[in-house]
């Protein structure tokens, strides 16, 4: 049986024999300190004891334990004298499951363990989305199995894109997250394929690049847009001598689906300093940029003039594609009536085509966009020799001069 020690008498471990005698040997003694300790837990207690019903006959009987082990209510005696009752033991066990449940959590932040679960996740084909709350597309007819490849994009990758122009918002994709990563992924691992490609065998002045220095963001800049749709509807990559950013003029791929996948390079959007060089330069010697879009792989693949075409249409169909920001009048400096006023006024210097999405989803894909970027390097190393002529390089008189 447990002792109780009044107020004013020494620590528990300094009982002596004496203690009994100041609390009394009797039973009647024993009684009424237990039941004095009773009345101080009632008054104490946050909540009801799961234990038993409080009620002046439990206090004021001695033999209450008696009572509440034939009830079948749990706690002994001497759990009771010491005090533990719901609210600490709920408390304790929660806390022990709590600590269970960390120590079972993988390592690395919440993207780490999502990113890790990719490549486990990954549905069959046409899945990726139907398998969404809010996905329905439907199976892909590509009949290459399930397998993920570094030569080619993966159907269920265009599956995804479909899905997102449908469901444009941030809702959906939140709820499609782990899909979004699967099919970046497949982006990232083709492009790190295709960038060694361009290193070795398309262009020898474009360096070894990390993979966020060529890739671009798939969230939109709608600050000052009237579209305000939060993502890009595709997936896309820049190579130059510095990357996606930068002054030289670069090779790029779009994926993106029905059929509006592209694959080309040059300058966007010109800013003012090389748009002079490049206005200087066509001005002096427009035959080098003409000779360039006559060659068979440019004219063919990327302006889509068959068979020898003649210089005209070449020039005709260049300007066409790159008019949207293109000049109403002759920029200034130049004459309204000079021989070469339609490419004087483009600000915009850049070839491409478009890619079907059983061309993007082909095994030999990999191939294909080496070909494609090997043709208009002779036109991405015409831009460079304007815009950043490289002095180390062998370079005439003229080009230096158009730099004045």
């Amino acid at each position: 049986m447990a002792t109780f020690r009044q107020k004013g008498s020494p620590p528990r471990h300094s009982h002596n024999q004496n203690t009994l005698t100041q609390q009394g040997t009797s039973a009647s003694g024993l009684a009424r300190s237990l039941r004095s300790r009773l009345r101080s837990e009632k008054d104490n207690a946050p909540t009801r004891s799961k234990y038993f019903e409080w009620s002046e006959e439990d206090e004021l009987t001695s033999n209450y334990s008696a009572r509440r082990e034939e009830a079948g209510l749990g706690k002994s005696e001497d759990e009771m004298h010491v005090g533990v009752g719901e609210d600490e033991g709920d408390k304790d066990e929660a806390s022990i499951a709590s600590k269970t449940r960390r120590n079972k959590r993988k390592p690395g932040t919440a993207s780490q363990r999502v990113d890790k679960q990719v490549k486990k996740a990954r549905p069959t084909i046409g899945q990726i989305p139907g398998d969404s709350p809010t996905g329905d597309c439907k199976s892909s007819d590509a009949e290459i199995g399930n397998e993920y490849r570094d030569n080619m994009i993966h159907p269920n990758t265009m599956a995804f894109l479909k899905e997102l122009v449908k469901h444009n918002n941030r809702p959906w994709f939140a709820e499609n997250e782990l899909l979004y990563r699967t099919a970046k992924q497949d982006f990232e691992s083709f492009i790190e394929k295709l960038s060694q490609k361009i290193v070795e065998e398309v262009d020898i002045t474009v360096p070894e690049l990390p993979l966020k220095d060529l890739i671009f963001r798939i969230y939109r800049d709608i600050r000052f847009s009237n579209d305000q749709t939060p993502y890009k509807i595709y997936f896309s990559a820049a190579w130059s001598r510095t990357g996606r950013k930068g002054p030289y003029a670069h090779y790029y791929m779009q994926i993106q689906p029905y059929g509006k996948s592209m694959i080309g390079g040059g300058i966007w959007h010109a800013d003012a300093q090389p748009l002079t060089l490049l206005r200087r330069a066509i001005s002096k010697r427009p035959g080098q940029l003409k000779q360039i879009l006559l060659m068979d792989g440019i004219a063919r693949d990327f302006l889509d003039i068959q068979g020898h075409g003649d210089e005209q249409r070449v020039i005709n169909a260049f300007v066409a594609r790159n008019s949207e920001d293109a000049l109403k009048t002759a920029p200034k400096g130049f004459p309204k009536d000079h021989p070469e006023i339609a490419l004087l006024r483009l600000r915009s210097f850049t070839v491409g085509r478009h890619l079907t999405d059983d061309e993007v989803s082909n095994s030999g894909f990999l191939h294909h966009a080496v070909d494609l970027l090997s043709k208009i390097e002779p036109f991405i190393t015409y831009l460079n020799s304007v815009v950043m002529p490289d002095m180390n390089m062998d370079t005439s008189s003229e080009d230096i001069e158009t730099r004045a």
